[in-house]
């Protein structure tokens, strides 16, 4: 190991503090810059359709049917609040028709979560009920019991779409195939490379790898623009620190 390396690798700490301190200086900025001037995003679209369908299904009466996936949610934080970020777009457009809302999930913790979110839907627009009045099931922890019951919930009614966002894995393909017979388009996304790969085959539309989590910027949370600015800059900052590393290796200085 060079000197160069062994006094990188002690001061880490550091560097990753400062690298922390970075991105919470450039999501302060691009946070406060996004409300004063709203930046384009590229089309996703998986999103763009469930715009879409969200809006038809307060039309026509059908709802949305959104499954958060199953498993435990310590292994799968990220993708539980991605759909639970779908979750609550769905549901504020039914709450403001007066529709229910629709929602399956394997996981306990996200079943709460889930009720939490839609009560407070509920209440700001002053919707009587509560959650008794929702479509809101438990199945599993098993990811093909929660499958099944995920399966069979979604079509015993007429839905303007099947949203499978959260964590999945194989059973993933099997519950977009079993809700295909309903005829209502199925859309599908997870975080785990395998499983989001074999949901293509079986989705209307997928949402791949790191699109996922920027859900509540295409959705309805603007202020998660100025976090997906912030993550762009730090990824452009790390890929010119890695070429301007290479290319003094190369030089050999450092080395």
């Amino acid at each position: 190991m060079t000197p160069l390396q062994e006094t990188l690798l002690a001061h880490a700490p550091v560097a990753a503090l400062l690298t922390l301190a970075l991105f919470a200086g450039l999501f302060a900025f691009y946070n406060r810059a996004t409300r004063r001037r709203p930046f384009a995003l590229r089309t996703i679209a998986a999103y763009e359709r469930l715009r879409t369908l969200a809006t038809e299904g307060v039309e026509t009466g059908q709802t949305v049917h959104v499954s958060l996936g199953a498993g435990a949610w310590e292994q799968s934080t990220p993708d539980l609040v991605a759909g639970l970020t779908a979750l609550d777009y769905v549901s504020q457009v039914a709450a403001g028709a007066e529709q229910a809302a629709c929602a399956t999930t394997g996981s306990p913790v996200a079943l709460l979560l889930a009720m939490n979110l839609l009560q407070a839907n509920d209440a700001r627009l002053g919707r009587p009920g509560g959650v008794a009045r929702h479509e809101l099931c438990l199945y599993g922890p098993e990811p093909l019991a929660y499958a099944g019951g995920a399966a069979a919930e979604g079509r015993r009614a007429v839905r303007a779409a099947h949203l499978l966002l959260g964590r999945f894995g194989d059973e993933g393909l099997w519950l977009a195939e079993a809700l295909q017979p309903g005829r209502a388009p199925v859309l599908g996304g997870t975080g785990e490379p395998a499983a989001v790969a074999l949901m293509q085959l079986t989705t209307e539309h997928a949402v791949i790898g790191e699109d996922l989590f920027a859900a509540g910027a295409y959705l309805h949370r603007s202020q998660h623009l100025g976090s997906l600015a912030a993550q762009d800059a730090m990824r452009l900052l790390l890929a010119i620190a890695l070429v301007a590393g290479a290319i003094l290796a190369s030089l050999g200085i450092g080395g």
